[in-house]
């Protein structure tokens, strides 16, 4: 049925220093490159990286294709346009600035043969080293069949989580539910993601790095993760994701937990976001989110998760939420710049 075991889609923008390095970390895996498709989707780049892509695609034309955009649709586009191309039992993304174990799809072969998961996901290191290290590597699987286990796990970040490239995902899986990701805005990924942790049926998870991430300083997300902008990107992914959501089957079932994701991600994480670039959320954006989430869940504060929450760390900004429509724009700010003073910086 399937032509390759996995494919693998690599956006590519701007990236000659580092796709060799990518590459070379693909070409060499030892599962095999016949049971390889690679995908090299050329965002429109500006110096030489679709030059690379194309000798690339020439030298391995079996395995390799290279994809020519003439628009810059940025990260979420490109994927789009790479699945199209797919012709793998399995799909999995990989950044063009990143590198992966040369273990990893053999790894993650062996654990689709074994447990035939919808998605497979690993860990990812900051340290190039601890990638190249051979180790036992063991999975756990999860049924999501049974719907109070994937209550919990949705709200573990450790298995279902908002990042592609961590996770490989059963190319039906992707075709059954017909998710894409957003385009041509930061923050890309929870369109795509979010909505495979309610229709896939199973994941295997394990916390053996297998890929290394590049915090690249130059890199296009970064660029873009230093402008308010990426703010309001993050604010409309997220919107169209709880719309999305709301739309299916599992609106019903899996209520409370899918507005506390939309509450917690199209609010909460902006909070983070933004102090994390030692910000403070603007008054307009808080009283944006409020009058949003005050129209699309005017009873949040019934649901099941809501008193739990209010004894954590983000229960300042709910205490926010719910006084906002009280307070002046100067009284908000001032709520606003005490609240992020008291929240922890995390890091990725």
């Amino acid at each position: 049925m399937y032509k390759f075991k996995f494919s693998i889609i690599i956006p590519c923008y701007n990236v000659e220093k580092y796709i060799d390095e990518c590459m070379e970390s693909i070409l060499k895996q030892n599962f095999g490159l016949d049971k390889l498709q690679i995908i090299l989707v050329d965002d429109a780049s500006t110096d030489d990286t679709r030059k690379k892509l194309e000798y690339y695609a020439e030298t391995y034309s079996e395995n390799i294709i290279a994809v020519l955009c003439d628009i810059n649709g940025r990260q979420g586009t490109a994927r789009n346009i790479g699945m199209q191309y797919a012709e793998g039992e399995y799909i999995s993304f990989v950044d063009a600035d990143d590198i992966i174990s040369l273990d990893m799809y053999n790894i993650l072969n062996r654990v689709a043969e074994k447990m035939h998961p919808d998605m497979i996901k690993f860990k990812y290191t900051a340290k190039k080293t601890e990638i190249e290290k051979r180790q036992e590597c063991i999975f756990q699987y999860y049924d999501l069949k049974d719907i109070e286990l994937r209550r919990r796990l949705l709200f573990d970040q450790n298995i279902l989580n908002e990042s592609c490239t961590m996770k490989v995902y059963r190319k039906s899986l992707i075709d059954k539910s017909g998710v894409s990701f957003a385009e041509r805005v930061s923050y890309e990924e929870p369109l795509f993601t979010y909505p495979l942790n309610f229709y896939a049926d199973s994941i295997a998870v394990s916390d053996t790095c297998l890929y290394y991430y590049r915090f690249n300083n130059d890199g296009t997300t970064v660029k873009q993760m230093k402008k308010l902008q990426s703010i309001v990107d993050h604010m409309a992914v997220q919107l169209e994701t709880y719309e999305t959501m709301c739309k299916t089957n599992f609106y019903d079932s899996y209520r409370d937990e899918i507005d506390l994701y939309f509450i917690q991600s199209f609010l909460v994480d902006n909070f983070y976001f933004l102090k994390n670039r030692g910000l403070t959320m603007p008054v307009e954006y808080f009283r944006y989110c409020a009058e949003i989430i005050n129209n699309k869940i005017p009873d949040y504060r019934k649901n099941r998760y809501w008193s739990n929450y209010m004894k954590s760390e983000i229960a300042i900004i709910f205490h926010i939420l719910q006084e906002s429509s009280d307070l002046s724009d100067s009284e908000l700010e001032k709520r606003i710049i005490e609240g992020t003073r008291n929240l922890k910086l995390f890091t990725i």
